[in-house]
């Protein structure tokens, strides 16, 4: 099994144990037959080893896992944007499979991905894959905007309940008021 959602035992033990060398891990990973790819792809994230994890996903042709990647250890190392679209580049297969999966993960991606294209290169289906990502962005923001809504409209039923519990002379327990209680938390403006 592939990708970020499957996690081997090993990783769960990795998880777990501060006391295990993770070099030496990686080396037994790597003497397997097949190598552990995805097992590798997890220790090197967590030895700070971003780029060569990269690489391995994209020698293995993992494009979903290495956008997810990117997106998970990217806001420690914005290199790896970087290092991804160059990469996509070089490769016409891998930005046509980039701009299709792009959409999914990230606001950014296509954004950068789309700047960087060379004006001469003729990519198939290219303006319904950014239908797809102006759709996809729409659909995102409508939904951000709907879930503000919602969390404002309950902010307002809550503090209007706790108000008329206050003025009434009830000794009221802000926990009973549910997450959030009446302390604003969660309040959106």
């Amino acid at each position: 099994r592939a990708g970020a959602a499957y996690e081997s035992q090993l990783i769960r033990f990795l998880r777990w144990s501060n006391h295990v060398d993770l070099q030496y891990s990686l080396a037994e990973c790597e003497k397997q037959q097949p190598p552990l790819y995805n097992d590798m792809v997890h220790i090197l994230g967590m030895t700070g080893e971003y780029r060569k994890a990269l690489d391995l996903l994209l020698k293995t042709g993992n494009l979903s896992w290495a956008i997810q990647f990117v997106e998970t250890h990217g806001k420690n190392e914005t290199t790896l944007w970087d290092y991804l679209i160059k990469a996509a580049l070089e490769d016409k297969l891998l930005l046509v499979d980039m701009l299709d999966y792009a959409q999914l993960y990230s606001i950014e991606l296509p954004s950068r991905l789309i700047k960087e294209i060379p004006d001469k290169m003729i990519i198939k289906d290219l303006k319904l894959k950014l239908i797809n990502i102006v759709e996809d962005y729409r659909f995102q923001e409508t939904l951000r905007a709907c879930c503000l809504d919602i969390q404002e409209t309950d902010f307002k039923a809550k503090k209007s309940a706790l108000f008329k519990m206050q003025r009434s002379g009830m000794r009221v327990d802000v926990s009973s008021l549910g997450p959030g209680g009446g302390s604003g938390e969660g309040r959106t403006g």
